[in-house]
């Protein structure tokens, strides 16, 4: 399974803090890519979410962070690029995405 969150702007795009998405029921495969899932979560939440992650030239923008299983992914310039990294999400797998803005500390 894939449990994704959502903080900040991300949640109010989708309404949203959480949800998770399982193999054989929201995908037909146990590998799925970074670009698929993005694909799927912008087809299901369209413009709102799709407005806050890519800028006008289509290109993520900067305050768009990925973290996955707990550690910040460096993301491509293109996003297409997601299409090479890929998660193992047979069953039994829990995988987790966050989707966030830059996490701020203060004191």
């Amino acid at each position: 399974m894939v449990k994704v969150k959502y903080y900040s702007i991300y949640a109010l795009a989708t309404g949203k803090l959480e949800e998770v998405f399982y193999p054989g029921v929201d995908f037909n495969t146990e590998q799925i890519s970074l670009a698929y899932l993005l694909t799927l979560l912008l087809d299901k939440y369209g413009h709102p979410l799709a407005e806050k992650i890519f800028d006008d030239e289509q290109q993520f923008r900067p305050l768009f962070w990925l973290i996955l299983d707990g550690e910040r992914l460096k993301l491509p310039k293109n996003p297409l690029e997601l299409e090479h990294i890929f998660l193992n999400v047979s069953p039994g797998t829990e995988r987790e995405v966050i989707i966030s803005t830059p996490m701020l500390v203060g004191g």
